[in-house]
């Protein structure tokens, strides 16, 4: 994959997306982390709060599902 060349545009989605993805609320609050994200989470755990919002207990995460489109906008905020 990564011995094609790819558009400039798609490097800037890939870069405001993580971006983005690194300024979420989530990574920052400690009590969170060490509730709700205790212990080694698998793949369908993160796509349900990804998805959703919520954990797979229903504790609210995220204020708002991930939207992808706006993951890619630069200088998203919330």
């Amino acid at each position: 994959m990564f011995q094609q060349k790819f558009d400039d545009q798609l490097w800037s989605n890939i870069r405001n997306f993580v971006i983005n993805l690194k300024m979420l609320p989530l990574w920052k609050d400690r009590a969170i982390a060490n509730t709700t994200f205790s212990g080694k989470k698998n793949y369908d755990y993160w796509k349900t709060i990804f998805d959703t919002g919520k954990s797979l207990d229903n504790v609210p995460v995220l204020t708002k599902p991930l939207n992808y489109v706006e993951m890619i906008k630069l200088n998203q905020t919330d």
